[in-house]
């Protein structure tokens, strides 16, 4: 794969609005209710503690699965030089 589309893959993977889905799941708009901000505070205060670790575990993810996976696409190939 190359470089842009591991970006592209990289920012839609962590644009998954994670507490929105989940909020709506749960019969909630989180961007209405609380603080109307759409992370795991807000998805605790709104639908309680077990959506909110659901939410959190899957926006910590996001985030991890890109740095750890997407290096192994160039496992046996060096970084450009510059």
């Amino acid at each position: 794969m190359t470089a842009p589309l591991l970006t592209l893959a990289a920012y839609l993977i962590g644009a998954f609005p994670t507490s929105y889905l989940v909020g709506r799941a749960y019969g909630y708009d989180l961007r209405r209710e609380g603080s109307g901000n759409l992370g795991s505070t807000n998805a605790y205060r709104v639908l309680g503690f077990f959506p909110a670790v659901g939410v959190l575990v899957v926006d910590l993810l996001k985030g991890f699965v890109p740095v750890w996976l997407f290096p192994a696409c160039y496992k046996n190939k060096t970084a450009p030089q510059t």
